[in-house]
């Protein structure tokens, strides 16, 4: 999984997001109900079917949408022991040729 977001209040807490909460709250929307809307999607309440070993996470130690304390505690919830950080943000991880290499050498030791 590569630059997951893995718990949406992390998008609510964000301090981008205060225009959009101002909206919300100005068209009637609970803080609360949306809090529960995210969490009711949030990947980080679900357990996932697929085997921790058989899982690996790729995260930007830059994201402004995941912390990579989040990124942490999820794969510590989850058992997640293939996990590697990059010096980038959620949208430079990808011009990372390093990340692609980690993600094949993943992919070759599944065989």
């Amino acid at each position: 999984v590569m630059s997951p977001l893995v718990d949406w209040n992390t998008v609510i807490d964000n301090p981008e997001m205060k225009g959009i909460h101002t909206k919300n709250l100005e068209n009637g929307f609970d803080p609360g109900v949306t809090r529960q809307a995210y969490d009711s999607i949030s990947p980080a309440n679900y357990k996932t079917l697929t085997a921790p070993g058989r899982l690996q996470l790729l995260y930007a130690l830059h994201d402004q949408l995941t912390p990579a304390e989040k990124m942490k505690e999820f794969s510590k919830k989850y058992s997640i022991s293939k996990v590697h950080g990059y010096e980038e943000s959620h949208s430079t991880i990808l011009l990372n040729s390093e990340m692609y290499g980690d993600y094949g050498a993943f992919l070759d030791s599944l065989r």
